[in-house]
């Protein structure tokens, strides 16, 4: 389960040692910091969170201590994250947003496309929409921007797009990203309009029950 939206950046783990935007802006959030405090995919241990990047560690089985891994072990660190968004009543764990697989295999299936990822190289994925397509960093208009589920908001009030925890290819600041406009794209972690929505997965037999627009768990 995806946040509805942005989450405050006061509200992201380790925040003392994550660099803000000098600005009065809640949400957007940069990574230049993180780095002295994360050894990239050594930190990753648990076989569940490397399974959100299947491809990458499994099926590839790549390694690295890029920094842009750094700011993935961040992301996908459940220990800090669980402290402000998980109930251990309801939630296995919480991660720092969804990873490129997680994403596309959602929106996949609820759109019947067939956009396509994979590991590239240690430094991370590439994506394209079609296998006649050349794999690339990036991919104009990839999601409808009239659903809030994958683009967050339309305009880009809060944040320019939501980080994602998978590397990107072919650079070693490179980390996936969803722009307000639809657009799936390499950012560097130093970028300063992106922001975070958090990723929890709930237990086996918690559901969801849909209530005025949204969702309650039972």
């Amino acid at each position: 389960m995806i946040t509805s939206s942005f989450v405050p950046n006061s509200t992201i783990p380790k925040q003392d040692k994550i660099n803000k935007i000098p600005s009065d802006t809640k949400y957007q959030v940069y990574f230049s910091g993180t780095i002295e405090d994360y050894t990239g995919s050594a930190s990753i241990t648990d076989s569940r969170i490397k399974g959100l990047n299947n491809d990458y560690f499994y099926e590839k089985g790549y390694s690295s201590e890029y920094n842009n891994m750094k700011i993935i072990a961040y992301l996908l660190d459940i220990k800090e994250w669980n402290k402000n968004y998980t109930n251990t009543i309801y939630a296995e764990y919480a991660i720092g947003g969804p990873t490129i697989e997680i994403l596309l295999k959602s929106y996949n299936q609820k759109y019947g496309t067939v956009y396509e990822y994979q590991a590239s190289s240690k430094y991370g994925y590439s994506i394209r929409k079609v296998s006649t397509d050349s794999w690339s960093r990036y991919v104009l208009n990839m999601f409808d921007t009239s659903d809030s589920l994958y683009i967050c908001e339309i305009g880009g009030i809060k944040a320019g797009g939501m980080w994602l925890s998978s590397p990107t290819n072919g650079t070693e600041s490179g980390v996936m990203s969803v722009g307000y406009n639809g657009k799936l794209q390499e950012c560097g972690y130093g970028l300063h309009t992106q922001a975070c929505r958090p990723v929890v997965c709930l237990k086996s037999d918690v559901k969801l029950q849909a209530s005025g627009g949204g969702y309650i768990l039972k």
